[in-house]
C-alpha cells in the first residue's frame, strides 16, 4: 500500500478546483459564459452542458480522494491515469477547434480557446509531474 503523495494531492486538488469552475460555468451559466463570448447563437447550446457535466466527474473524483482518508495509491491509480489522459485528448481537440474556426469565433471566444489550452497545458504538466514523482 503507498500512500498518496502531496503533490499528487494537489495535482487532483487543482484539477479538480478547475473542472468544478468550468462544470459551473458551463451547466449553471451557460448563456451568460456564452454571451461572455460574444457567441449568442451557439449551435448545440447542449454541447458546453455536457461537457460541464464530464467536469463534473473530475470533481468528484478530486472530492473523493481527498475526502477519504484511508485511500492509497493503488486504489486510485487507474482513475488518475484516465483523467491525466483526458487532458491531451482535450487540448488536442481544443487546439484544433482554435485553428479550424479562429477565424470564425468571436475574438473572446478563440482567446478563450486559447486560455483553455493554456490551462489544460499547465494542469497536464502537473499531473505528470505528480505521476512521475508518485511512482518513484
Amino acid at each position: 500500500m503507498t500512500e498518496i503523495k502531496k503533490l499528487t494531492k494537489i495535482a487532483i486538488l487543482a484539477y479538480g478546483g478547475v473542472s468544478l469552475f468550468f462544470g459551473i460555468m458551463l451547466v449553471f451559466l451557460t448563456d451568460i459564459f456564452l454571451a461572455t463570448l460574444n457567441e449568442p447563437t451557439w449551435q448545440n447550446p447542449s454541447h458546453p452542458r455536457m461537457f460541464g457535466a464530464a467536469l463534473f466527474v473530475v470533481t468528484i473524483f478530486a472530492l473523493l480522494v481527498l475526502l477519504h482518508k484511508n485511500w492509497d495509491w493503488e486504489k486510485i491509480k487507474l482513475t488518475y491515469e484516465v483523467l491525466g489522459i483526458w487532458l491531451p485528448i482535450n487540448i488536442i481537440v481544443e487546439a484544433s477547434l482554435v485553428a479550424v474556426f479562429g477565424s470564425v469565433f468571436s475574438t473572446e471566444s478563440t482567446m478563450q480557446g486559447v486560455m483553455d489550452i493554456v490551462i489544460m497545458s499547465l494542469l497536464l504538466v502537473l499531473i505528470v509531474v505528480a505521476y512521475i514523482k508518485q511512482r518513484g
